[in-house]
């Protein structure tokens, strides 16, 4: 290579063949690997820990990624089931790769905008997927904490100005913490965020949110901003999102629904049922790297009334003159805090243009079966406490009679096997192993294979 930063696109396509070859032993393996494996990571740490860049050459470094990728958790496999998995379709790497190599910016619609028309599609997509309106704004985050921190400012800023320490914020005991800390870094104060109790389907109480409203409202700090959960952490709840916007508005406070997980579900039958109000809330997160099933990095959130996330953001600058305005597109470092951005959307309106909205209808439908039939054997099973039934596609569940050491050994024991990677959380000052099932991989077969690691673990 004359150039090694610019190489000649047969001198490129030499290396991109090597890549291509290193993918495809990747998706290979599928549930043939093991789901976690942790056994030799002191020795890889070691190995990768460089005070300098030695350089290599890309065998060398394909066979360390390949390396790297075998220790700790797979991703990719169809018996990740902790967490809230991110399955990472192959059609994902090649929407990345096409950003990469296209390189746009998309932060304002007068450099690219082609390219800002294609993500404002995958936008307004979403948008109309949850029924919002034509004046509804949005933008791709880096995934959920970053779009709840939008909406939080959004909110903020729409209901008390510059008065912003002034107001209070009310969520459930089940809320992601990324909400929280989203409202003490926006300047909202500690003692004006309200954690409200929920019931015992770890669903916000209705009742409990009208007495805190209520309160709040004769106070020196009204009520802002209400949380409503579109699928918890723990178990997958949907708080009662209809009833919570009723009751929110009329107590002037901006609704944000919190979807990261579940919000893609409205796909499904099911989802939409459970969902019904969201169409009404005034902001909404969701990850397309969850329920899409794509890469890390794709996040988003939707504002039902655009003008009020733009005027959130907005700020000027002399050299961001645009040069040719195409005054039908919009200007996505307006509504965000990001001037910088890669070229996210793609990845969405790369997977949606080839396949449509049906696979990952589909896929949703399979995940929520899974879960639904796994609460269902365990709670045959009368040494498992399963109190909840799952809303969307965890389940959480313990050994019954049993302290959280025995459930937590079993978990480690089911991990151990490599069939499925389960994962931990506590309510109500519990342990519970919880099991989320969440990818376009998973199948009969995984469920299959946790039923009889459960089994097995418990007869040794």
């Amino acid at each position: 290579m004359s150039n090694v930063l610019e190489p000649t696109p047969k001198e490129f396509r030499a290396v991109m063949e090597r890549v291509l070859d290193f993918s495809e032993t990747v998706l290979a393996r599928g549930a043939g690997a093991r789901a976690s494996d942790s056994s030799r990571i002191d020795e890889m740490l070691t190995r990768l820990d460089e005070k300098e860049p030695a350089r290599a050459d890309l065998d060398e470094l394909l066979t360390t990624l390949a390396a790297a990728a075998a220790t700790g958790s797979d991703h990719l496999h169809p018996g990740f089931l902790a967490y809230v998995p991110i399955a990472g379709a192959p059609v994902s790497a090649v929407a990345d790769y096409l950003a990469a190599l296209l390189n746009p910016y998309v932060g304002v619609q007068w450099d690219s905008p082609a390219m800002v028309q294609l993500e404002w599609n995958a936008l307004r997509w979403m948008s109309r997927l949850f029924g919002y309106p034509e004046q509804a704004r949005g933008v791709f985050t880096s995934g959920g904490s970053l779009a709840n921190f939008t909406a939080v400012v959004t909110a903020r800023h729409a209901r008390l100005g510059n008065n912003y320490a002034q107001g209070r914020i009310f969520m459930s005991d089940q809320t992601h913490h990324s909400i929280e800390r989203a409202a003490l870094i926006s300047g909202v104060k500690p003692e004006c965020i309200v954690t409200v109790p929920s019931d015992a389907n770890l669903r916000l109480d209705v009742g409990a949110l009208d007495e805190a409203l209520t309160d709040a409202g004769t106070s020196d700090e009204p009520p802002f901003l209400v949380i409503a959960n579109a699928g918890t952490t723990n178990t997958g709840a949907v708080d009662p999102i209809q009833e919570i916007v009723d009751l929110a508005h009329r107590h002037g406070a901006w609704v944000h629904v919190d979807g990261a997980y579940g919000g893609v579900f409205v796909l499904t039958q099911h989802g939409r049922r459970i969902l019904q109000g969201i169409d009404q809330a005034d902001s909404i997160t969701l990850d397309p790297h969850k329920g899409f099933f794509l890469s890390m990095g794709l996040g988003c959130v939707l504002v039902k009334e655009g003008a009020a996330m733009r005027a959130a953001y907005m700020a000027e600058a002399a050299y961001l003159s645009p040069a040719d305005d195409t005054s039908s597109l919009p200007n996505f470092a307006d509504y965000s805090l990001e001037l910088t951005r890669p070229f996210r959307g793609l990845r969405l309106w790369l997977a949606l243009k080839l396949y449509g909205w049906e696979p990952f209808a589909q896929a949703l439908e399979t995940n929520r079966s899974l879960a639904v039939r796994l609460h269902q054997h365990l709670s045959e099973d009368p040494r498992f406490d399963v109190p909840w039934k799952p809303d969307l596609s965890t389940v959480a569940f313990r050994l019954r009679d049993r302290d959280d050491a025995a459930t937590l050994r079993l978990m480690k024991a089911i991990n151990q096997r490599g069939r499925v990677l389960l994962s931990s959380t506590t309510i109500g000052g519990r342990s519970y192993i919880r099991a989320c099932f969440l990818s376009h991989r998973s199948s009969d077969a995984t469920l299959d294979n946790l039923l009889a690691d459960i089994r097995e673990c418990l007869a040794t």
